[in-house]
């Protein structure tokens, strides 16, 4: 696929190859007696060896600006205009030349006004104009006394009305094309939004059909690990609980992209009811107690009961294992852990705050992205973040009236706070 450098460089090649036959024409045409159209029983007067010192210095001009002069140019709509003021120059010169207001080359300037108009910017069509219009004046001035102040007035009115037209009708096609672009840029997003339906469509099969197996296995382990009949050797049983450990770590990756295409299909539904928050985190917490233990963490809850909310359960217990998770992944031995909320007239606030590795600033921007994962060295701890479970926890929050953010300092700890929506604040 052409790029839009290689298409610029191509447009640039067009325009030269233009203006050459363009410079061969003219200087056919002035080959030719022509009468002159104002003076009856004249010819066009036309000073040829002029016309050939401009015409060899437009193209020389043309090769040296595209090749070396205009690359020096950092701002591309200044390199035009300065392109195109040489040009207007030049046409002054050919116009002069060759008979002055009633020259047949009085169109060139049509030219340059109009690819100003339908390149650049409006103060640019306008300036570039204005000096087209000056240029064209100058003529007048020369000519007035041998066809009268009158018949040059005219004329230079009809060139002027061209020039204004040829410049609206530059503005009226940069206005299409712009139309024409963002008609464009709107459907390459909308391919872009199928394509990413499909693959969110494609995810949420696969984790489907994961989920199965992987808890089948899980099954099969809990059952050879519980089962006081089966003699199994401490290595194997050790082994056996670092299976289920990982089935588990597999299952709940599985569930996080199953509720990711959930969320992104739109096939995800939500059961608003009234919640005590502190009943939900004893209930998420009764299943974490082994990590907790294992790592000797100080879990402290700080959240009256009677708190209530209106959410969906499931989702609610969802997001803080999320959580809770990180805060014991994170969290060193010996470390602690704090859930505490406090109330506003519409809102409970509930924050799960951890001594743990904190986050790096670099980090920070990207916590809530889907499928971000990065590895940091922070003095003689290293993070391990998916943040597919931010991603989750903000974007089921949001779905139920909340939101999430947080706070964080490096070596010294992570808060995340949740806004819920009370329970009595929508009875009024």
């Amino acid at each position: 696929m052409e790029t839009t450098t290689q298409k610029f460089k191509r447009l640039e090649r067009i325009r030269l190859v233009f203006l050459v036959l363009l410079i061969v024409c003219g200087l056919v045409i002035i080959q030719i007696k022509l009468p002159n159209p104002i003076i009856k029983d004249t010819l066009i007067e036309v000073n040829k060896f002029g016309v050939y010192t401009v015409a060899a210095f437009l193209l020389a001009f043309a090769t040296f600006w595209n090749l070396f002069a205009k690359k020096k140019f950092t701002h591309t709509e200044l390199a035009i205009f300065t392109d195109t003021v040489i040009y207007l120059m030049a046409i002054t010169l050919i116009v002069s030349f060759t008979g002055g207001t009633y020259s047949l080359f009085n169109f060139l300037y049509f030219l340059p006004v109009l690819n100003v108009a339908a390149k650049l910017s409006l103060k640019y069509s306008i300036t570039t104009s204005i000096i087209a219009a000056v240029m064209l004046s100058l003529h007048i001035i020369g000519n007035y006394r041998s066809i009268g102040l009158s018949d040059a007035t005219n004329l230079y009115l009809v060139n002027l009305f061209g020039i204004i037209v040829v410049t609206a009708l530059g503005r009226f096609l940069v206005t299409e094309l712009t139309i024409i672009q963002k008609k464009q840029e709107y459907l390459k997003i909308e391919q872009i939004h199928q394509l990413d339906k499909i693959k969110d469509e494609f995810v949420f099969i696969i984790a489907h059909e994961l989920r199965s197996p992987i808890t089948a296995i899980r099954g099969y382990l809990e059952l050879i690990n519980t089962d006081s009949k089966t003699k199994v050797e401490v290595n194997l049983k050790n082994l056996l609980n670092k299976s289920f450990s990982t089935g588990n770590k597999l299952a709940s990756i599985v569930s996080l992209l199953l509720e990711v295409a959930r969320i992104e299909t739109g096939k995800i539904s939500f059961y608003f009811q009234k919640i005590d928050v502190r009943n939900s985190i004893e209930f998420i917490l009764s299943s974490m107690q082994k990590d907790i233990d294992e790592k000797f963490i100080q879990l402290t809850i700080q959240v009256p009961k009677e708190n209530l909310v209106l959410i969906d359960k499931e989702r609610l217990e969802e997001i803080l294992i999320i959580l809770v998770e990180n805060a014991i992944s994170f969290t060193p031995e010996y470390g602690k852990i704090l859930i505490s909320s406090q109330t506003t007239d519409k809102h409970l606030i509930l924050s799960v705050a951890d001594s743990g590795v904190g986050i790096p600033e670099e980090m920070k921007s990207k916590m809530f992205e889907k499928l971000y994962t990065e590895n940091t060295n922070t003095g003689e701890v290293k993070i391990k973040g998916y943040g597919i479970g931010l991603y989750v926890a903000k974007q089921l929050l949001l779905r139920m009236n909340g939101d999430i953010t947080f706070e964080s300092v490096l070596g010294k700890g992570t808060t995340f706070t949740l806004t819920l929506p009370k329970y009595w604040a929508f009875g009024k």
